[in-house]
């Protein structure tokens, strides 16, 4: 069908026979496109799939990634708080020492 259109073209309008071979080629790659269109789209629809999981995929590894960073600063933060907590009774001790010593430099006996 495409030759015989490439055919009439050609006694129309005067085309020389490279020109009407053209068209019936144009033609044909055009029902083959159409024909392929199934394949194409299935191909299409594949690779927008292995996209959305390439992407989940990399989303779950930075969350990972972020949920590790924050489970490190809190175990930072809670090892800043015991030390500090323990300083703190040090310095109460110290503190505590200081005042009793003072006393008993003036002489004052508790009860």
């Amino acid at each position: 069908m495409p030759a015989l259109r490439a055919n009439q073209e050609c006694r129309k309008g005067g085309h020389n026979v490279a020109q009407a071979v053209g068209l019936a080629r144009a033609s044909t790659e055009t029902e083959n496109e159409i024909e392929n269109l199934p394949v194409l789209l299935s191909r299409l629809g594949d690779q927008v799939t292995e996209l959305v999981d390439t992407k989940i995929d990399l989303l779950k590894v930075e969350v990972k990634e972020e949920a590790n960073t924050y489970i490190q600063g809190g175990i930072m933060i809670g090892l800043g708080a015991v030390v500090a907590v323990v300083g703190f009774a040090l310095v109460n001790v110290a503190v505590a020492l200081a005042v009793s010593l003072l006393f008993a430099s003036y002489g004052i006996r508790p009860f």
